[in-house]
Parts: structure tokens; C-alpha cells; sequence
């Protein structure tokens, strides 16, 4: 891989204030740094929308918060992140979760070596 692709990863967010330090940490700690993330709030009424916008802050990573009127749940958040994808590749991430800190690398490697449209 010559050119170093961006990946866009979209994050639902959903009264996640608990969880979310997790996520975001995971997210801070990729070995592949080009990297779009996009969280959707859907509307959260506890201090989740004040933790993106600190983690906004603080990283290097373009970084981009939408927030709905109203809850709509997480399939419809998923479609508005996809809205605003401006990577090549496109990976997903819940609030609650933590990856690997090569998950977002090996999953590239993975894509571009053996030219994959999906990786699991």
C-alpha cells in the first residue's frame, strides 16, 4: 500500500458516558493513525456528548460530532455517520467497545492484500 488510505470509523453514542472513556481510549491508541472518526449522538441526555467533545479536543484525528433532535436508535445513527464518511474504507465501532490497538491496521492489510470489499 503506497498511499496511506483514510478509514472512516463511525461511533453511535447513546448515553455512553460510562463506557465511552474505553472506546475513545482504544480509538487514541491505533497504530493507524489516518483515520476519520465520527460519532453520532443520538440524543444522549447524560455527559456523553461533553466526552466527545473533549476527546475532540485533545486528538490529532479529524474528529467530526453530529448529534440527532431525538433519539432515533442505533441503525439510523449508523446511516447518518455514513452521511459524512470521507475515508476509503469504513469501519464500525459501538460506545461500549474497546479494539485491539492493530485492529484498524490488520483490517486494512487484510482489505488491501487480498482485495476485499468486507472484512469481518
Amino acid at each position: 500500500m503506497d498511499k496511506k488510505a483514510l478509514v472512516s470509523i463511525i461511533v453511535p453514542v447513546y448515553n455512553a458516558e460510562k463506557t465511552l472513556y474505553i472506546c475513545l481510549d482504544s480509538l487514541e491508541e491505533q497504530t493507524y493513525k489516518d483515520l476519520q472518526i465520527i460519532f453520532v449522538n443520538d440524543s444522549s441526555t447524560d455527559n456523553s456528548l461533553n466526552v466527545l467533545n473533549q476527546f475532540k479536543e485533545r486528538t490529532s484525528y479529524q474528529v467530526e460530532i453530529i448529534s440527532h433532535e431525538r433519539n432515533r436508535g442505533v441503525a439510523a445513527a449508523r446511516n447518518t455517520g455514513l452521511d459524512s464518511v470521507q475515508g476509503e474504507y469504513i469501519y464500525f465501532v459501538d460506545a461500549d467497545d474497546a479494539i485491539d490497538k492493530n485492529t484498524i491496521a490488520e483490517s486494512l492489510e487484510l482489505a488491501t492484500s487480498k482485495n476485499l470489499d468486507i472484512v469481518g
